[in-house]
Formats: structure tokens, C-alpha cells, sequence
């Protein structure tokens, strides 16, 4: 490009007599890193395309990055032939074209470093810019524009606009929570203010500790299979597989971390309805509440309902299904679980959901390095109390059960958590696994699940 690179035109004799001799032959170098390049290139963006309008994002980015990578490395291949041609400002400047493409074909293979690559990249190629135009060759005002129309001041614009964003977007979150953290940490102050919840909350930090401290590995979830053979489909609903009879083959014990998140769901819906008989219990031996369904949600089966069978109907009333529960001003949004039995609270408590697949792929990306063996709250249930001390009776209550092996207990309720990491919010969060006859013939013993244990106040708020 002579208009940018005025020494790059071919070299002229300063004396007569001199002889000049010029290769007007095409080499190996040139051929890899221009034409080859450009064709390449205009073949990556087509597969990036392609892939992209066939709903295959995965595939969309490694057919971007890999070709990246190849172009860089025929770069390269152009450098070092430059460099045993003895042409080495051409060698240079070919090393200085490859080594910001290397950087972010590279980098942006993972997965959370793909907008930061953008930066790097622009730096990096902002900074072969500076060294070809003012080191290798000679300044003119057109290597100027040249350098402010490339891509890496593009990627560096697009970098810092996209971080200004985020902390814009932070800000406004933190102003968003602040008005609910100052109510939360009234709350707390009130607890803290009051002889009988302060005794309670030592009480409920020397429960924690004690229980935290036989739970020594991170909780996990972990695959588990039988010895001699692996489940297969047996056509079965699950109300037949959960009434199965016969003998059954011993199960292995806990093996590797779990790596598939099919196998996740399946266990924790599985486990899903034997949480739920649990969670009633816990509640009802300490004083807890659980979530009521609102008014207009709870079926009300009488002999007049329309559509429905009158026979069935009146067999059912007279059973006085659906039990009417006694009114509570004080906790209109709660039941009380000491009131229901299994068959009232089918219809009056609002159980929490199988958390959505949304939610884990978010956690799993920004959280857990994709280790999908760390997604131990897929099947959860909440527990809500009055009091610290019904609180703390009933983590003394799960702690005593047989069939529960406690993981791990997260005590937001201790004094010493630092409350703004979660906006002044505070609950006890108890990872657990189930383990008895029935979980072990449905080979969901394994299955880690979540009991969020909080109080009114804070839920609330909440």
C-alpha cells in the first residue's frame, strides 16, 4: 500500500551503473498470509453465519475461534518465511498481524472471558498499529486514519461501552436494593434489640457450627448406580415405579460427581413429592408456617361444582376434603402446618417449584464453572417461623431425624455474616440428603435438596 507505506514501493537505484534485481516471483510466505488468509477468513464468516441461522451457537463460536486460530498460525508460517527470506520487517509486521488474533482465538474459548477479550484484543492490535506505523515504516498523516478504522479501535470502543454499561447497570441495581436492605436491617436490629431472639440466635450459631462442622466436603451431587447393572427405561409411570415390589439389587455407593444435568432433573423430580412429606413434618413439630396458595388458586370441590362427578364430589365433602383452615390475621400469607394433614396441604399450601432450567444455566455460567454437580437446590422447599427460637427447634428437629444426612447449614442468621452481600437479607439455608428404604430403591439417595428456613419478618420483605 504505497499511499499508507511509502516504503514499501519497490527499490530504486541511488547511482548510476547499479543494478537492481527484483524478484517479481510470488513466495510461499506471501501466498499463506494474504490470499490464503483472505479466503479463509471470508469462510469463517460464513460458517459463523451459517451456524448462527441453524440455532447452533456452540458450534457458531468455534467455528469462528478455530478458524481465528488457523489464519493466526498461517501468519505465523508467513513470518518465519519472510524471516528466511531475509525480508524481516515483513516478518515483523506479519508477527505483529498474528499475535493479536492468537490472543482472542484463544482467550475466547472460555467462556467468561468473552467480552474481556474484546479489550485484549483491541489493545493488542492498537499496539502492532503504533510499532508498524511509527517504528517500520514512515509516518503520513493517512496511517492516522488508517489506525482509527481498524478493528482493534472498534473492539476497544465496543469494551469500554460495554463496561460503562455494567457498572451503570450495578449502580442502579444497588440503588434498586437499598430501600429493601435498610428494612431488612431494621429487622434485625429489632432482633438483636430483644434478650429472648438474642439468646435464641447463640443458640441457633451453636446448633450451626456444630452441624457445619461434621459436614466437611463441599455438597455435591453425585451420580449413583446400581453394581452389576445400569437403570434402564422400564415404560413405567411414576406412581407405578413408586409402588414397585419385589427384590431389589443393593445400591453402590456414592460415586463421581454428577456431569449430567438430565440425570439432575430426573433424580430431583423424583425427589421432589418425598421433600415435600418431609417439609410438612419439620413444620409441624416446631411451630412453622408454610406458603399459603392464594384464595382464588384453592380448588373447592363440592357436591355443586359444575363439570364435576356428584358421587365423587359427595365422597369426598364428607370427608371434609378441602379442609377449612382456621383464619390468621397475623400471617394471612401462611398456613400453619401443625393445622393440615398430607391431603389439606395439597390444597392450601403454595409449594416452592422444581427450580426452572433459565435459573441453572444462569448459575451455571456465572456461578459454577458449568460443574453441574454443584447445583444442589434444584429440589427445594421453604419453612417460615415467628420466632428465632421455632427456627432454631426446627433445625434441631431435621438435625435428629434418621433419614436426613445433613451437607451443609448456611447460618445468614449468625451475627458475624457480613448481611450486605445479600442486601441486609437473612435466612438459614440447610443442604440435605434423604436416605432410607424408599430413596435408596428409587436411587435418588445420592440427591442433595435445599430447606430454606426463614422468618415472617424477613420473608415479608422478601
Amino acid at each position: 500500500e504505497p499511499e499508507l507505506f511509502p516504503d514499501m514501493t519497490y527499490p530504486k537505484p541511488t547511482e548510476r551503473g547499479v543494478r537492481v534485481d527484483l524478484n517479481m516471483g510470488l513466495s510461499w510466505a506471501w501466498f499463506l498470509s494474504d490470499p490464503l488468509g483472505d479466503i479463509l477468513t471470508v469462510f469463517e464468516w460464513l460458517g459463523f453465519a451459517a451456524m448462527g441461522m441453524a440455532g447452533r451457537p456452540v458450534a457458531a463460536k468455534y467455528c469462528l475461534l478455530m478458524t481465528m486460530l488457523f489464519v493466526s498460525l498461517l501468519l505465523c508460517a508467513g513470518a518465519i518465511g519472510y524471516a528466511m527470506a531475509g525480508s524481516y520487517r515483513d516478518s515483523i509486521f506479519l508477527w505483529l498481524c498474528a499475535y493479536p488474533i492468537f490472543l482472542m482465538s484463544t482467550s475466547g474459548m472460555v467462556e467468561r472471558w468473552s467480552l474481556m477479550v474484546f479489550g485484549v484484543y483491541g489493545v493488542a492490535n492498537m499496539f502492532s498499529n503504533v510499532i508498524r506505523i511509527f517504528v517500520l515504516y514512515e509516518y503520513t498523516p493517512k496511517s492516522i486514519s488508517y489506525m482509527l478504522s481498524n478493528s482493534g479501535f472498534v473492539a476497544i470502543i465496543f469494551f469500554l461501552g460495554y463496561y460503562a454499561m455494567r457498572r451503570l447497570t450495578l449502580r442502579n441495581a444497588r440503588l434498586l436494593v437499598l430501600q429493601d436492605k435498610t428494612r431488612y436491617d431494621a429487622v434485625w436490629a429489632q432482633l438483636m434489640a430483644d434478650p429472648g431472639d438474642r439468646s435464641a440466635v447463640e443458640e441457633l450459631k451453636s446448633l450451626a457450627d456444630t452441624l457445619t462442622g461434621r459436614a466437611t466436603n463441599l455438597p455435591r451431587q453425585r451420580s449413583r448406580r446400581r453394581k452389576s447393572q445400569q437403570l434402564h427405561r422400564t415404560g413405567l409411570s411414576i406412581a407405578q415405579f413408586l409402588d414397585r415390589t419385589g427384590p431389589r439389587e443393593p445400591p453402590s455407593e456414592p460415586g463421581a460427581p454428577l456431569t449430567s444435568l438430565d440425570q439432575l432433573y430426573h433424580q430431583a423430580l423424583v425427589m421432589y413429592p418425598l421433600l415435600r412429606a418431609k417439609t410438612l413434618v419439620w413444620a409441624s413439630c416446631s411451630g412453622g408456617f408454610l406458603a399459603r396458595r392464594p384464595a382464588h388458586d384453592e380448588p373447592v370441590l363440592t357436591p355443586e361444582t359444575p363439570g364435576v362427578d356428584q358421587d365423587f364430589s359427595r365422597m369426598m365433602s364428607s370427608k371434609g376434603w378441602p379442609m377449612r383452615l382456621p383464619s390468621d390475621d397475623t400471617s394471612s400469607g401462611y398456613v400453619r402446618a401443625a393445622d393440615m394433614d398430607a391431603r389439606a396441604a395439597e390444597f392450601h399450601v403454595k409449594w416452592c417449584r422444581l427450580k426452572n432450567l433459565k435459573r441453572m444455566f444462569e448459575k451455571l455460567a456465572r456461578s459454577y464453572k458449568e460443574d453441574i454437580s454443584l447445583l444442589v437446590d434444584v429440589c427445594r422447599q421453604s419453612i417460615y417461623f415467628r420466632s428465632v427460637l421455632d427456627l432454631r427447634n426446627c433445625l434441631d428437629t431435621m438435625a435428629r431425624d434418621p433419614h436426613v444426612v445433613i451437607e451443609r447449614v448456611k447460618n445468614r442468621l449468625d451475627p458475624a455474616y457480613n448481611a450486605a452481600e445479600t442486601a441486609g437479607y437473612r435466612n438459614v439455608s440447610v443442604n440435605i440428603r434423604l436416605v432410607d428404604d424408599r430413596t435408596r430403591a428409587l436411587g435418588v439417595e445420592t440427591h442433595v435438596c435445599e430447606v430454606q428456613l426463614l422468618l415472617i419478618a424477613m420473608a415479608d420483605i422478601k
